[in-house]
């Protein structure tokens, strides 16, 4: 059986000296937002080595992984693609990933001892040497093939259009602002309804998927779930558990004594 082959790094290089852009971020939005950058960057070069897709699920994953609010995470994310430049613009619009000219530079240098390292064409940055790394050369490599990946982005364009058109059988229907702070409100979430509002009227109600919102009440549960309040609050009803059932031990620990 062939040996799986690798894709993601062990490792990555971090400048002791940030450049400039790192340090906007900073300034902008605290240690946090450097916080955030590095954790991209470990996860870009943890999976696809040069690339990561970003969209509203992954986003989520990533806050409720990190331990910090979706919001502050998609509003450094945007500004280290529109305003910062550390991520591609061009292909954060295009294909929905995070990566960049360095990103793809640094990933080569690791991976070059390999005897394969594949970079996808329509995501590729940089000229790559052919002499001294094997990219795009194994026919077998779904990757490589360039009629496989022009048939497989015409499926998925389809796909795409299909959802939009006749989404999964139910008529969707765009909640006001009134009616997201009233379901906020009623429910007990902890999301800002404002926010939430702009972020979804901006893509015309249409997720980073392409897929149109058909459940915009199972949006804002994902998002209230994910938000730092909602974390702290369950630690702390976790914590007083705790506290309740070391109370209790102590109580029947002493009771015996007093048998005695």
């Amino acid at each position: 059986m062939a040996r799986p082959h690798k894709v993601g790094l062990d490792y990555f290089p971090l400048d002791v000296q940030c450049c400039d852009k790192i340090g906007l971020i900073e300034s902008e939005f605290g240690l946090l937002g450097f916080g955030i950058i590095v954790r991209l960057w470990q996860l870009i070069y943890r999976q696809q080595g040069y690339y990561t897709e970003w969209n509203d699920d992954v986003m989520l994953m990533f806050a409720k992984n990190n331990c910090v609010g979706v919001n502050v995470v998609s509003e450094v994310v945007k500004a280290s693609v529109f305003r910062r430049g550390i991520f591609d613009k061009t292909l954060y619009e295009k294909h929905g990933i995070l990566t960049s000219v360095g990103i793809q530079k640094r990933y080569l240098e690791v991976a070059s001892r390999r005897a394969e390292v594949s970079i996808k064409p329509e995501y590729r940055l940089i000229v790559v040497n052919h002499n001294s790394i094997n990219v795009d050369n194994n026919r077998d490599n779904v990757d490589n093939n360039r009629d496989n990946d022009s048939n497989n982005a015409t499926k998925e364009s389809k796909l795409k259009e299909s959802k939009l058109k006749y989404g999964s059988g139910h008529s969707p229907t765009t909640p006001t602002l009134d009616e997201i702070e009233k379901y906020c409100k009623d429910n007990n979430l902890n999301v800002d309804y404002n926010y939430f509002y702009k972020y979804f009227s901006a893509s015309n109600w249409v997720d980073s998927k392409g897929n149109k919102v058909l459940n915009w009440q199972q949006k804002l549960l994902s998002w209230n779930n994910f938000e730092p309040d909602t974390i702290r609050r369950r630690m702390e009803t976790k914590a007083q558990k705790r506290r309740e059932l070391g109370s209790k031990a102590l109580e029947e620990f002493f009771k015996d004594f007093d048998e005695f």
